[in-house]
């Protein structure tokens, strides 16, 4: 998974270039950060803005937060696009949103862990301790950190707190299908650069088909 700035601009640049209504299903302002000096998360919120009404381009965001702000973006919006390869806005999205949840659900677990120690419950406080390192861990899927936590809490004896449990209630199960079609999808653009390559004119007919029912679907 790329780091987290560099997704950010990656999913930003791709944004302007065409792919906002994409990006859209799955993020919001609140998944950007809001540090340094070109805000990433004042540039999404001028795309939300400039959505569906207006062109989105790296010119015209980049006036608008001028005119707004008194900022000058446009270097850094030109410097976005320019670097972007590849058309895959919506795997980067999901990457981007999934990498979001583990950091908030870190600073959750982290919050816990100090609470637990002001109670002097070093036990519960290394408990916690030990799920920021797996939330880390981005090799394992992030439903099933979700639902070891929840069982992880349970077989100690204690409720799971509400500032993780407000975290796990905010995530919609479309997170998991959408990232499923996404996968699906992409394998199927695969199979399509080989798809002359197939004998079967049955297998190419179904390709086409599930991939343009995606391309309605995602």
């Amino acid at each position: 998974m790329k780091p987290r700035e560099l997704l950010e601009q990656t999913v930003l640049g791709m944004a302007m270039e065409g792919g906002f209504a994409k990006a859209k299903r799955y993020l919001s302002e609140n998944n950007f950060s809001d540090k340094g000096q070109y805000s990433h998360r004042l540039i999404w919120q001028t795309m939300e803005r400039l959505y569906p009404t207006s062109t989105i381009d790296p010119v015209t965001v980049a006036v608008q937060i001028s005119q707004q702000r008194g900022q000058s973006f446009h270097y850094y919006l030109s410097s976005l696009t320019s670097s972007i390869c590849g058309s895959h806005i919506e795997s980067y999205s999901l990457q981007l949103l999934e990498l979001d949840i583990r950091f908030k659900l870190v600073q959750a677990l982290k919050l816990e862990e100090s609470n637990a120690l002001k109670n002097t419950d070093l036990n519960l406080a290394s408990i916690y301790r030990e799920m920021q390192t797996t939330v880390g861990k981005d090799d394992i899927d992030l439903f099933v950190i979700i639902g070891s936590i929840q069982k992880y809490l349970e077989s100690y004896g204690e409720d799971v707190p509400k500032s993780i449990r407000l975290l796990i209630n905010s995530l919609p199960q479309r997170i998991q299908e959408l990232k499923s079609n996404t996968q699906l999808k992409n394998l199927l653009h695969y199979l399509k650069a080989f798809q002359s390559r197939f004998a079967n004119e049955k297998t190419s007919l179904l390709i086409e088909q599930l991939s343009n029912h995606l391309e309605v679907e995602i």
